[in-house]
């Protein structure tokens, strides 16, 4: 579905978890911030979710993880095997510097993606 949420922030999931869930007693923030850790690492797991526990992308969580993997293999695939009807626009040079060398341009990834 071209309409489904693809990505969230965590604050976003956070919401959610908060909408989902009823609340029977008032409960310490730490409490709801350990659960909600706790509940967000199961979905990681279970591959249900991607959300990445580093600090450069600790705010980003992938709900379809298959739609990354799409993403992904636009980018690092080999365009002899796998051309694209966007290689035909990107100009010679990045083209050449993606998939000769492996540098991404931000030009490149927003043709391709």
């Amino acid at each position: 579905d071209s309409n489904a949420v693809q990505q969230m922030s965590l604050d976003q999931l956070l919401q959610l978890y908060n909408g989902v869930l009823p609340r029977t007693e008032p409960k310490a923030a730490s409490t709801l911030s350990e659960n909600f850790r706790v509940v967000t690492d199961f979905l990681h797991l279970q591959g249900a979710v991607l959300h990445i526990n580093s600090p450069s992308v600790d705010d980003l969580v992938v709900t379809d993880p298959h739609w990354l993997l799409d993403a992904v293999t636009l980018i690092i695939r080999d365009p002899k095997l796998h051309p694209k009807p966007e290689d035909d626009v990107i100009p010679t040079l990045p083209f050449n510097r993606l998939f000769q060398q492996g540098i991404l341009s931000l030009d490149v990834a927003q043709t391709l993606l």
